[in-house]
């Protein structure tokens, strides 16, 4: 097994197209230390090549492997032509760019967005005429023909000369000469046959040769386009990686109170080590990528100095602390292997090399300086920088570590302050989202002796079914003078599905599949959460991304024919489910009632979008009489293909739901199954909590879909 070694190789794209401070995804070249004596004065240790890190060549962990990237550096000669930036072209790009910073985001901390200039496209040309040199070759029967005349000609001369001499010219004699030019006509005719046949073998072997040329073309293009459709949804992923490391960090420095949210500090350090753990060859390309040190800030230009010091309040303090924590746990009780010890004490070193270099933190000092003193506030000393930036103890809840902080958080906001003002923006659009949409703890529980759960923590609202309600009943159409709250049934103009129209047909794998997840014992799964009316029970996937949820819920004075018309009928469904987007029935079977539905997933900012491409199918009476029965999974469809660049799809492996009638309750109650593959580098806290929470937003969002499609007030 290949050890991980901390040495730092050369990467490119310098000089990308696209520079931008708020942008700024390049690599980073190591220059060589031996020139950095006569040229740095700073205070800090310059590590040897050898103590930096390395990309692996062959990581034995990883399921990914990066993909290929051109190599953009510009030289002239010896000399670097990457490295021309100056401040002023830094300041025209501030002043004509003053980009959108998405919600939840700022500019220190500004997501990265992916170019796909950076891999490798198809490099197999496909031929307009693969058969051109076939059509070249052709029998030249034309000239042939000119020397078969002139031949037969002098043939004709020469037997008639032979004629008059030998025979003296009888009557017969004209028989002897066409006698002779037949058969030299005949010879002839057989040579432009044969050459007629050589002709054609050599075009049957040039035909054979183009096409096994056009075949290998297009398999190697297939192959390559295959490819290059693999490395950019892996480019994508991986710039969501590293959205999410950077959206930790600013959660950190932005969003986190050190006085009480201890807790949530070390949390947040934890996830930003899982990501980067359970990554190994994102790991290592972010690692050579994204993490700098002295020798970058040192021999950059001025615009490579700013952003590297805009870095290290974006990434590298909070990965320094996660670094710095899970160092010592490692000396207490070895958890790491040597790989993961080698990459936490790179970083370590790295961030180092810049918090204690005398350029870096004297130009820190200036760029907060100038924004306090535009603030009329008390500007800061070298010495205070210095100290606030450096000697963190492992031990983060202690009381000087905790003050650190918050005088960290402190400069944080001056330097964010002194980027956005730089970028022309006055003031940022204030956050609406809670750390709770992502980050949180199960819910607690209490069993009472009659195995009621309830919230000990949380206040139920009150339920949607109140909405409209009087007297605990669903209000009804003026003139509605059914008295069974099942007879009702939907009948609208756009419905298409209703409960008697159902498809009636045996249960395929997937039904049976379906119905023995729902008969599965409470042991094999988690408790997730519980209400009155609704229980949701959880298992993760052996790869951590995939979720697996089961949920049992009762929908009071709800028929189970318009909960299911709800889910069945797609007119329907596409006016009340806010949960989904861009909602499009790619395929319809009306008989039936099965279709293909595409749809995209609201997502976190710092997460990318998703989208699903699933095959619905509908059956009555299953698994039990009277019930109804949806089942959803993922499809490929040709009018509607993957596109990474816009949205990575999930992976749907089931999605059934089960319709019955609830009798005590005079509603339906509504089982189903979901086991889905998120995909991507999403934080296991958001999945958790998603997890937990989606059902009860179905629920209410499909149970007030319910009221206003028997009211009648469904827009």
């Amino acid at each position: 097994m290949e050890q991980f070694t901390p040495r730092r190789n050369d990467t490119e794209l310098e000089n990308s197209s696209l520079v931008e401070l708020q942008q700024d995804d390049n690599a980073h070249q190591r220059p060589d230390p031996e020139r950095l004596k006569d040229k740095s004065r700073n205070n800090s240790r310059i590590y040897h090549p050898r103590e930096k890190y390395s990309q692996l060549q062959n990581d034995q962990y990883s399921s990914m492997n990066e993909p290929p990237r051109r190599a953009t550096t510009k030289r002239q000669g010896d000399q670097d032509l990457s490295r021309q930036d100056s401040y002023e072209d830094l300041q025209r790009l501030l002043d004509k760019q003053a980009p959108p910073v998405p919600q939840g985001w700022d500019y220190l901390t500004l997501p990265r967005r992916v170019n796909l200039k950076r891999v490798q496209e198809p490099v197999t040309k496909i031929l307009d005429d693969y058969f051109e040199p076939v059509r070249q070759i052709t029998y030249p029967l034309a000239p042939k023909g000119i020397v078969y005349a002139i031949g037969l000609v002098f043939v004709t001369l020469c037997f008639t000369l032979l004629s008059v001499l030998v025979f003296r010219w009888r009557e017969h004699s004209i028989w002897f000469v066409v006698g002779l030019d037949v058969i030299y006509s005949l010879l002839f005719m057989v040579l432009i046959a044969k050459g007629k046949a050589e002709i054609n073998e050599e075009k049957k072997g040039a035909q054979a040769k183009c096409e096994k040329q056009k075949s290998k073309d297009l398999k190697d293009l297939e192959e390559e386009t295959k490819e290059y459709e693999e490395n950019v949804k892996k480019e994508f992923v991986y710039f969501e990686f590293i959205n999410v490391i950077r959206n930790y960090s600013r959660r950190l420095m932005v969003r986190t109170d050190m006085d009480t949210q201890q807790k949530k500090f070390h949390y947040i350090l934890d996830e930003m080590r899982d990501i980067l753990f359970q990554n190994p060859k994102f790991c290592v390309r972010f690692l050579n990528e994204e993490i700098r040190n002295s020798d970058i800030y040192i021999e950059g230009s001025e615009f490579r100095r700013l952003a590297t010091v805009k870095e290290i309040f974006g990434t590298h303090l909070a990965l320094l602390w996660m670094s710095v924590k899970n160092l010592r746990r490692a000396q207490l009780h070895g958890e790491y292997s040597d790989d993961d010890l080698a990459k936490l004490q790179s970083i370590r070193k790295s961030v180092l090399t810049l918090t204690s270099n005398h350029h870096v933190i004297t130009n820190i000092m200036e760029l907060v300086n100038f924004v306090l003193n535009q603030d009329h506030q008390r500007l800061y000393t070298f010495e205070e920088v210095e100290q606030i930036l450096n000697n963190f103890d492992c031990d983060f809840n202690s009381q000087t570590a905790v003050k650190k902080i918050k005088q960290v958080q402190t400069l944080y906001s001056a330097m964010q302050l002194f980027f956005q003002r730089k970028a022309g923006v006055k003031k940022l659009r204030k956050e609406e989202e809670s750390d709770d949409d992502y980050i949180g703890s199960p819910q607690k529980v209490i069993r009472d002796p009659d195995m009621v759960i309830k919230f000990s923590e949380i206040k139920e609202k009150d339920s949607p079914l109140r909405v409209g309600a009087q007297g605990g009943r669903v209000g009804r159409p003026t003139g509605d003078k059914r008295q069974n709250e099942n007879d009702h049934e939907v009948k609208t103009e756009e419905s298409n599905v209703s409960a008697e129209q159902v498809h009636i047909a045996e249960a395929d794998d997937d039904f049976i599949a379906l119905q023995q997840t729902l008969q599965e014992n409470d042991d094999m799964w988690e408790f997730g959460s519980y209400s009155e009316n609704l229980k949701v029970q959880k298992r993760r996937g052996m790869n951590g991304q995939s979720v697996h949820i089961r949920c049992i819920a009762i929908l009071p004075k709800i028929p189970k024919q318009v909960a299911f018309s709800c889910y069945a009928d797609n007119k329907i469904r596409k006016r009340w489910d806010r949960m989904i987007q861009n909602f499009t029935v790619v395929e319809e079977d009306e008989e039936k009632g099965n279709s293909v539905i595409y749809y995209m997933v609201k997502t976190p900012s710092f997460i990318q979008t998703r989208d699903a491409l699933l095959e619905k199918k509908i059956i009555k009476g299953f698994p039990t009489d009277g019930a109804l029965s949806i089942h959803f999974k993922s499809t490929t469809h040709h009018n509607i293909p993957e596109d990474p660049t816009k949205c990575l799809r999930i992976d749907v492996s089931s999605f059934g739901m089960v319709f019955e009638d609830a009798p005590d309750k005079m509603g339906t109650k509504l089982s189903w199954v979901l086991h889905n593959d998120i995909r991507g580098c999403v934080p296991k806290s958001l999945i958790n909590s998603r997890a937990l929470k989606n059902p009860k937003l179905m629920i209410q969002e499909l149970t007030s879909a319910c009221q206003k499609l028997m009211t009648n007030t469904l827009l």
